[in-house]
Formats: structure tokens, sequence, C-alpha cells
């Protein structure tokens, strides 16, 4: 992607994170998004079909930043770094979670983005029962460690990043 594309298109995810800090997600237009990114309605449409796709990119570059380029070893959702490193997503990304959490479409989020997870984990792994089962693997994995650092975030991360970190390695090994 050139630069400038890449620039435009990150002025309108971070319009549309701002628009969504005061208005609900229902009620941000195209054309606020457009105005507030100083981007045309057709640059706009040239990265996005709507802006429920907005979404859906914001998710893949959490998911980027988190665990695609290492799902390849299956064993890395059990090690330290992937904890710590979803934590760390968690922290960076919190402003976004409360906002969507204050207008009620943090779930949509999390449901519209489990089929992505899932392709992402089948194409990226050779076990054949993650592959027959992603969406388990999914529900075993990845959404217990989801619910705990959203609790973290939405309870205004009381405890330190590294005080997280140890209640999950416990609560880890007593699942063991």
């Amino acid at each position: 992607m050139r630069k400038e594309a890449k620039q435009s298109k990150e002025k309108i995810i971070q319009s549309f994170i701002s628009l969504l800090k005061n208005k609900p997600y229902d009620q941000i237009t195209i054309t606020e998004i457009c105005q507030k990114a100083h981007v045309s309605r057709q640059t706009f449409y040239s990265h996005y079909q709507n802006k429920d796709v907005i979404f859906s990119d914001l998710y893949l570059n959490m998911l980027n930043e988190l665990c695609i380029p290492k799902m390849t070893n299956i064993n890395y959702f059990y090690s330290d770094e992937f904890f710590k490193t979803m934590i760390d997503s968690f922290d960076k990304w919190s402003d976004l979670y409360l906002t969507l959490k204050q207008w009620d479409v943090l779930n949509y989020l999390t449901k519209n983005n489990i089929d992505l997870i899932a392709q992402i984990i089948v194409d990226k792994t050779n076990d054949p029962y993650i592959r027959s089962y992603p969406n388990y693997f999914i529900n075993y994995i990845y959404e217990p460690l989801t619910s705990i650092c959203l609790n973290w975030v939405l309870n205004g991360k009381q405890e330190s990043k590294e005080e997280l970190f140890k209640i999950i390695k416990h609560f880890q090994m007593v699942h063991k």
C-alpha cells in the first residue's frame, strides 16, 4: 500500500474512533468520518465498503500485533509471551474498548470477528483438531484470556500489567 493511501486509511480509523467517543455507532455517518479525516468519500470507499468494515480492520490490526505472525506454532497460545502481548494489546487499545462498551457495540466487534480468527487459525496451523474445530479452540484458549483482559480494562486497570500477568498465570496453573 502506498504511503499516502496508508495515511488516509489511518486517518479514517482514527476519525472513526474519535467520533465513537462522543456518538453512538449507529448515529455515525460516512460523511462525518470523511469530514473528520479530511478525506473524500471516494477515498473512504477505496478503503472500506462501509463503516462496519472499519471494525474488522481495527480488529485485524490488533490481531496482527497480538498473534497472527506467530499462529503457526500453537504452543505460542500457551506461552508467557502470548499472555504478556495480550495484556499489552488491551492496555494499548483500552480507550477503544471503553468506547465500544459505552455504546454497547463491544459484542458486535467480538461476535463478527470470531470467524476471522477461526479462518486465520485454520490457515496458519497444521493441527488437525484445531483445523477441524477452530471455534472450539478459540473458546478454550482465546476467549477466557480476552474476558480477563477486558474486565481488567473495564474495571479501570486497577492491577498493574505485571500483577494481571501473575493472576493469569495462577489461573492457568490451577486450571491444569
